[in-house]
């Protein structure tokens, strides 16, 4: 795993080979069974307590602790599968309170649109390029701006996020 920091405009790492291969194609393989995002649409589902994902808790705490990512509050490690369809696009937003780290993992198409990163003031600042196995790490602050699309095809990732104990998941469905 190869790990950068960036600190503008908001501190944040790119994220590359999170995963081993195989790890991968087994990840890949499990998500083709879930449903796929249809033109314009969105699907949300909560899978931390499928067997696939036990691997990725393990590497996301190992990348906490490469970070020296230390909470002040109980948290709970939860894993998210998002798919959006063609010509979907999300909002500039920063995530929800009971959110604070984020991993957005790119699992598929090969090739797609990464996360657009903005400045405080919301003017684009630049894009954490699309590449399978990689993505984004941030801690959630009031100026972590942030937005994603999927112009050409279905957009897969993985999102595994801290949440805070006492708080509701942010959104989504389990299945």
């Amino acid at each position: 795993m190869k790990l950068t920091e960036v600190n503008e405009p908001w501190k944040h790492y790119i994220v590359e080979d999170f995963l081993e291969d195989d790890d991968f194609r087994k990840l890949q393989t499990f998500l083709d069974t879930l449903p796929d995002g249809q033109p314009n649409d969105r699907i949300n589902l909560f899978i931390t307590d499928k067997p696939e994902v036990s691997v990725l808790k393990e590497k996301f705490e190992d990348l906490l602790s490469d970070i020296n990512f230390v909470s002040k509050r109980p948290y709970r490690i939860e894993v998210e599968y998002n798919s959006v369809g063609k010509d979907y696009e999300y909002m500039i937003h920063t995530d929800g309170g009971a959110k604070f780290v984020s991993l957005v993992l790119y699992v598929s198409p090969r090739k797609g649109e990464g996360t657009k990163i903005y400045n405080p003031d919301k003017t684009f600042h630049s894009e954490v390029k699309w590449k399978t196995n990689s993505g984004l790490l941030f801690e959630r602050t009031n100026e972590s701006f942030h937005s994603y699309k999927s112009k050409f095809t279905s957009r897969k990732t993985i999102n595994i996020i801290c949440l805070d104990n006492n708080q509701p998941k942010p959104c989504g469905r389990r299945r």
